[in-house]
């Protein structure tokens, strides 16, 4: 039995959209995994913008 993953569909590409569109679309990270990513990325970003105003405490950089 074929398994039925986004990659499965796209190595197949006879087969007809109605049928690609039955098959589920297989996700491999969790949504936790996902929101830690993005947390860690705000971090990132917030400590970007802290040093940027410490270096340009009039405003943006020109």
């Amino acid at each position: 039995m074929r398994e039925n993953t986004l990659k499965s569909s796209l190595e197949q590409p006879e087969l007809d959209l109605e049928t690609r569109k039955k098959e589920p679309i297989k996700i491999h990270r969790t949504k936790e995994a996902i929101l830690a990513e993005i947390k860690k990325l705000d971090e990132k970003r917030e400590e970007k913008e802290a040093e940027d105003k410490m270096l340009y405490p009039w405003g943006k950089k020109h």
